[in-house]
């Protein structure tokens, strides 16, 4: 939330509930984004905090603001 907005709106990062990058993103490429971060950027990995089902409510949390 601190990166990314509490409702995905972009904070200090990219904002995730736009409609292209939904659009565009697969649940894989998000999940690989979470799990191993986003080389040359502030994204970092989230492997050794979340587990997979931690992951994979996440990757639900940001499809939920295609809607």
């Amino acid at each position: 939330a601190g990166c990314h907005g509490d409702e995905g709106q972009g904070a200090s990062a990219m904002s995730l509930n736009n409609v292209e990058f939904l659009r565009t993103a697969s649940d894989g490429f998000i999940w690989h984004a979470i799990e191993v971060g986003r080389s040359g950027t502030p994204m970092g990995s989230y492997a050794e905090t979340l587990d997979a089902n931690q992951i994979n409510n996440l990757v639900k949390l940001i499809r939920s603001w295609e809607q």
